[in-house]
């Protein structure tokens, strides 16, 4: 216990013999999106026996990058981004923006399965096809502050402002988390 009186107890979402009656936050594990069904439903049933801070509605709406294009829809400036759904077999190119693309899983962590190049890369194309035929895929013109400047991420709590966190690429990287 400490200064707050709050105490951590680290068990892997897969365990079948934690108490999760105790539980009271859900952290993200980096392992979750090879199993994104599962790991929602165990989040669901925590949240219907503990008192979750980050309910399983919000865990759910995070996991999948769909929620950007209703942040944007809110007004929240937000890059443009196009889903394919998973097993779209053909898709019209031409509706997706020009120039310098980053493509990668819907729901993913970091930069696993991403994969930037120009809109015309028949490179890009393959892996498209690849992705889509296990994953949503999430498209959008590639922003090149991201690579000098990076990205920052706004941490609220109930609705109010916490912290935030700016992560920034290696240099000559365009990616923060590199896999």
């Amino acid at each position: 216990m400490g200064e707050f009186d709050i105490s951590a107890h680290a068990a892997p979402w897969e365990s079948t013999t934690t108490d999760w009656a105790a539980a009271q936050l859900i952290r993200i594990p980096w392992n979750y999106t090879a199993h994104a069904d599962a790991f929602l439903e165990r989040v669901r049933k925590v949240d219907a026996i503990a008192r979750l801070q980050n309910f399983a509605v919000v865990v759910a709406w995070n996991a999948h990058k769909q929620y950007l294009i209703g942040l944007g829809q809110k007004g929240v400036h937000v890059l443009p981004t196009t889903i394919i759904l998973q097993g779209s077999e053909k898709f019209d190119w031409s509706s997706i923006p020009a120039g310098e693309l980053v493509i990668k899983p819907a729901i993913g962590v970091g930069a696993r399965g991403a994969m930037k190049a120009h809109c015309d890369d028949a490179a890009l194309h393959a892996h498209a096809m690849e992705l889509l035929k296990a994953h949503d895929m999430l498209v959008r013109q590639f922003e090149p502050c991201v690579s000098s400047h990076g990205e920052v991420s706004l941490i609220y709590f109930s609705g109010h402002f916490s912290y935030a966190v700016r992560k920034v690429p290696r240099e000559g990287e365009y990616r923060i988390h590199a896999y």
